[in-house]
């Protein structure tokens, strides 16, 4: 990862946005409002609508990325800042924004902290409750942690967790837990209201299409012998009884080594 040391800041909030113009301003709003100090990073992924311009208008550093995928926007947006601390928040205001403060005192201990869903009245659909229920569950069985929100897009990790990110799509969500655990590094959840979606605002979580692959993500992160090519699952490590994909390998041990 490629990062100019003059961009240096302590925190980063990427928000991955696509056709959110009627939210990206009111996310960054919040977001100002109760952590001034973040820098506020917006990786448009060529909206149709005046996104872009809204966020630039909220001041919000605005980063185009051509390339489709949430993981992809994600550490593209990563990497055009080098922060102590990254926090992914998505753009549709359905996160609740003001606990923002107290899960960054926490991440400021070295921990990832999630930001864990509790949806309101007509705040999740049925399938996606179900589906991100799912995938919590298969995690929570398949690697001993806790995690009751795995897929949450409103998450805080140190610059150790951001620098081996490596996904492009939902997947990457996920692998930011796994390298925490790959890493030993803590995990904590935090209760976040989860409201309504806007009207005119959709989900870009599909389960078949994005959740059937974290599905895969979490299997062949835990059998080593399980590595589809079409996932690049290309090589192992192996660490306190857990085999991850080379991929999920820490940077600095996987070069190390060529």
């Amino acid at each position: 990862m490629n990062q100019d040391s003059s961009n240096n800041v302590p925190v980063a909030v990427i928000v991955p946005a696509l056709d959110e113009h009627r939210t990206i301003g009111t996310v960054i709003r919040k977001v100002h409002a109760s952590l001034p100090e973040a820098t506020v990073v917006v990786v448009d992924g060529g909206s149709s609508d005046d996104t872009a311009e809204r966020a630039r208008i909220a001041d919000a550093k605005i980063v185009l990325e051509k390339r489709r995928g949430y993981g992809r926007a994600i550490r593209t947006g990563i990497e055009s800042v080098n922060a102590e601390v990254d926090i992914i928040l998505d753009a549709d205001d359905t996160y609740e924004v003001s606990v923002i403060r107290q899960m960054l005192e926490r991440a400021k201990q070295g921990k990832v902290v999630v930001g864990k869903r509790s949806p309101e009245k007509n705040g999740m659909t049925i399938s996606h409750r179900i589906g991100n229920g799912l995938l919590a569950i298969v995690y929570r069985f398949m690697y001993t942690q806790g995690i009751r929100d795995t897929q949450s897009g409103f998450k805080i990790f140190p610059n150790r967790i951001a620098k081996n990110l490596r996904e492009d799509g939902m997947t990457l969500s996920t692998e930011i837990v796994l390298l925490a655990h790959r890493l030993g590094v803590d995990v904590d959840e935090v209760p976040v209201s989860y409201h309504p979606r806007h009207s005119g605002s959709q989900s870009k979580f599909f389960f078949w299409k994005d959740g059937v692959p974290v599905l895969i993500f979490l299997v062949s992160g835990r059998l080593s012998k399980y590595r589809p090519s079409t996932f690049g699952f290309v090589g192992a490590a192996h660490r306190n009884d857990l085999r991850v994909p080379e991929r999920l390998r820490p940077r600095e041990q996987t070069e190390g080594q060529l």
